[in-house]
């Protein structure tokens, strides 16, 4: 099966080795350049990196939609480390999550920077037939049946994809275990009826790429209760990204 069977099937698919090592490099070595300064893994999208590779897994995003995309402003990035934890059991957008043929409207493109497994905090699913819930547009976030959850191991360059209405989350890390770093980004049918949504093709400038960041961090603040000094090199770090860029 290709990746539009997956995604309308299973609700998510896995392609490994996808993104090659030398971007997964660059990217990777931005979050952690900004982690060093105290601010959130997603401070990174002010960095060219994040958006070549955008760039480079769009097209199977669009592959696994089974049509052009457009680019939701819905950006985020992850460093779990030691005794940390990705974000708890959510769907992204249950109501948008479906044309009205029933097929996937929207997906998720994660990217592992680093190798993500069970020990550091690897993605989790609940697999679509597995999940009652899955076509509601009301559905919660409860995961109602713990044998049915499905880990996904993602060695670092692997790309993961789900619809918006499965239900996922991140696990933790446990000590001695190196971070989980990943990224991603949404894309929807380029047809739908989603106004917010930017163009294929579509690339922010410097001054954009500082404002996505600015709000990604204010949409996304209540998933990690961010301290003011937290806030406060954020934006001390996109306000003076010449040590960053070079």
């Amino acid at each position: 099966m290709g990746l539009a069977d997956d995604l309308s099937i299973a609700g998510y698919f896995e392609l490994p080795n996808c993104v090659p090592n030398e971007l997964v490099e660059r990217a990777r070595t931005a979050v952690e350049r900004v982690v060093a300064r105290g601010a959130p893994a997603a401070v990174a999208f002010a960095l060219e990196p994040f958006w070549d590779i955008l760039d480079y897994t769009l097209p199977h995003g669009e592959a696994a939609l089974g049509a052009p995309a457009a680019i939701l402003p819905a950006f985020w990035a992850w460093h779990v480390g030691t005794n940390q934890a990705g974000w708890p059991p959510h769907r992204d957008r249950a109501v948008k999550a479906f044309t009205a043929e029933g097929e996937p409207a929207a997906v998720t493109l994660w990217i592992a920077l680093t190798d993500a497994t069970p020990r550091n905090g690897c993605m989790y699913v609940v697999p679509a037939p597995w999940d009652l819930q899955y076509r509601n547009p009301n559905a919660t976030a409860e995961v109602l049946s713990l044998q049915h959850l499905c880990a996904l191991p993602a060695p670092a360059g692997t790309l993961l994809g789900w619809s918006h209405a499965l239900l996922h989350w991140g696990g933790a890390t446990i000590p001695d275990e190196p971070p989980r770093i990943s990224v991603s980004f949404e894309l929807c049918r380029a047809d739908a009826d989603r106004p917010e949504a930017h163009p294929r093709g579509w690339r922010p400038t410097r001054d954009e790429r500082i404002a996505i960041v600015r709000a990604a961090i204010e949409e996304y603040a209540h998933m990690h209760q961010y301290s003011p000094d937290v806030i406060a090199a954020a934006e001390a770090v996109v306000t003076d990204l010449a040590d960053l860029e070079s």
